[in-house]
């Protein structure tokens, strides 16, 4: 009886122990799928809202256009520069006179609400602009920039971009070179959308700052246009069939004509000579 009341205590100690365990690893795999599912939202979540915003990368946000106070002035604008539901993100401009529009933006008082030093010009001279727009045109886009001793637009703090060109679905690039032109921290940039005429809607939606044209150029995905060289057929003039066979009617009777002349026509000549001596031979005898 005390053998039959071991054993059966023994087994429910073994059962007891093994749901225990399975409840146990139960519990475990429930949180830490839990924790994954929340850590992998929460991470898309942050990348969907996440803004990058630093003294070389502005992006024009609603958010930085509306609370930074980062527009100086305009003109020749349309009003409500700050892109509104269901258009595109960034710096809204729209011509409204063609004749002078530009915009200026304050780089100094974005740099000091975001809490960073102003980049120097020297260490990235490479400006590129990301701008959307159906209203393509390449005439230029206009910038005065305003760095170290120079605190206002001037004609001589004035350049067009080096490169203007699609990055497709409506975008374009556009970059400046200001490598020889600047120097010190820059203090404002002012935008002049030359040839877009009365309509044309933009969204300048970034602005960065490169120390490498090439880094420039790549950040843009910038593929190098592809020259197209002349084929070895090309290079090498060949004459047309009309050109060979005036070739071979010309030459070849020349070659033939000349032979004949130079051999046949002198035999027929000395055997018709000798024919005549002969002739002569026996009339001669004939009369004597």
């Amino acid at each position: 009886m005390k053998n039959t009341l071991s054993l059966i205590l023994s087994v429910l100690l073994v059962v007891s122990c093994l749901a225990i365990g399975v409840s146990a690893a139960e519990e475990t795999t429930a949180e830490d799928t839990t924790a994954e599912t929340t850590v992998a939202d929460t991470t898309q979540e942050d990348a969907g809202e996440e803004i990058v915003q630093s003294a070389t990368h502005i992006t024009m946000h609603p958010d930085l256009l509306g609370k930074n106070n980062i527009i100086a002035s305009t003109n020749g604008l349309k009003k409500g520069n700050i892109s509104k539901t269901g258009e595109w993100p960034g710096l809204k401009i729209e011509i409204s006179d063609p004749a002078d529009p530009f915009v200026s933006l304050n780089y100094t008082s974005f740099t000091k609400k975001i809490g960073v030093d102003p980049v120097a010009i020297e260490t990235a001279p490479f400006i590129v602009f990301k701008v959307l727009t159906e209203d393509i045109f390449f005439d230029d886009l206009e910038i005065y920039y305003c760095a170290g001793e120079v605190i206002a637009p001037t004609e001589e703090a004035r350049t067009g971009s080096d490169y203007a060109f699609e990055g497709g679905e409506g975008v374009l690039y556009f970059i400046y070179d200001l490598t020889d032109d600047a120097s010190g921290e820059l203090h404002s940039l002012r935008i002049d959308p030359l040839g877009a005429d009365e309509g044309v809607l933009m969204y300048l939606t970034e602005i960065l700052f490169f120390a490498t044209e090439d880094e420039a150029l790549a950040w843009c995905d910038y593929v190098e246009p592809e020259t197209e060289e002349p084929t070895t057929e090309e290079k090498t003039e060949k004459p047309t069939e009309d050109e060979e066979d005036d070739e071979i009617v010309t030459a070849a009777p020349i070659v033939d004509d000349g032979k004949d002349e130079g051999c046949g026509g002198v035999m027929s000549a000395t055997l018709a000579t000798l024919a005549l001596i002969a002739l002569g031979a026996v009339c001669i005898k004939k009369r004597d």
